[in-house]
């Protein structure tokens, strides 16, 4: 019998899961309790996050619920958070067709 939990493409998976449902949770939670005091965000993630199964951790949901009361998203809700910035290769030219072979072929010819 395999152990998934030693495969590395299930731990990716399991990984990518847990940080969508935190983020639903903390968008629900943005939308909900945006501008309320502190302890109404605090109420509003930590219930967000155990109708999705997430026990939060008390740090966390206290700094999260901070910047929900303050108005500002948390960093799980940035776009460009966690997102790796690739280099941009340029692209390598296309091999010639042989459509283009032939347009150039008849390029210095005028037609006499």
């Amino acid at each position: 019998m395999r152990d998934f939990s030693r495969d590395e493409d299930f731990r990716r998976e399991w990984d990518y899961l847990y940080l969508r449902s935190v983020h639903a949770a903390a968008s629900a939670a943005f939308e909900r309790a945006v501008w309320k005091s502190e302890d109404e965000a605090y109420v509003a993630l930590a219930t967000e996050l155990r109708n999705r199964g997430i026990e939060p951790e008390p740090d966390a949901l206290l700094a999260g619920a901070a910047l929900i009361s303050r108005g500002e998203k948390p960093a799980i809700l940035r776009p460009a958070v966690g997102r790796r910035r690739r280099e941009v290769m340029p692209r390598r030219p296309a091999a010639p067709t042989a459509r283009d072979q032939l347009s150039n072929s008849f390029a210095g010819h005028n037609g006499r």
